[in-house]
């Protein structure tokens, strides 16, 4: 009596359509990944500046410049507007600083991706 063997592994189509899925997410990859490594860079621009400088007593506009300064080393002070972004908040033992933006990721044709990023570093004087 003959038996019976089952193929076993992947069909074409099977194949074309799993490869199609790695291909879709590996795009959106691509895509979404350069604003979140902006953004990691931005806050940690953020940390070293309020370890390193006296930012506790300083207005706005001086932190906004102390910031970009440390931003122009990374490549990232032209993906946000600083002026717009960051909020400064005194409380009594020292300064919040908060930089919020938003970044639009255009997929195809006419979607997009919005990405929202709030920063929140304290500073004390």
């Amino acid at each position: 009596m003959r038996t019976r063997k089952n193929q076993h592994g992947l069909s074409i189509w099977t194949f074309l359509f799993t490869a199609a899925v790695i291909g879709f997410f590996a795009f959106l990859f691509m895509k979404v990944f350069p604003p979140y490594y902006d953004n990691l860079r931005i806050k940690r621009a953020m940390e070293i500046m309020v370890q390193d400088d006296n930012v506790g007593k300083s207005n706005k506009r001086k932190v906004i410049k102390k910031l970009n300064r440390r931003l122009i080393i990374d490549y990232v002070n032209e993906v946000v507007d600083m002026n717009q972004a960051m909020t400064l908040t005194r409380k009594d033992s020292g300064v919040e600083i908060i930089v919020a933006y938003e970044v639009v990721i255009p997929i195809a044709y006419n979607l997009s991706a919005l990405v929202e990023f709030e920063n929140v570093v304290f500073a004390r004087p």
